[in-house]
């Protein structure tokens, strides 16, 4: 709980500076603070590899969640 409240207080922090960086301009969108050029295309390009790898991660559980609603199996041994 203690590791939470930390995570949220440099979360916060990284927030209000990056706030006073760009000021009342700042949009919702991070990456339309940027200016159109070749770093904005290849940051999003970035970001669709992370997306690309990270997908089957975040969803692992969910799916390890519903095959053992579906299959009635509840051992998560994966080394038997």
């Amino acid at each position: 709980s203690s590791a939470v409240a930390v995570i949220w207080v440099v979360n916060i922090v990284f927030a209000l500076i990056c706030l006073s960086f760009y000021g009342e301009s700042t949009q919702d969108l991070v990456l339309q603070n940027l200016d159109n050029g070749p770093y904005l295309s290849a940051l999003k390009i970035l970001l669709c590899i992370d997306l690309l790898f990270t997908f089957p991660v975040v969803f692992s559980s969910g799916r390890q969640i519903l095959e053992n609603s579906i299959l009635g199996e509840t051992n998560n041994n994966l080394l038997d």
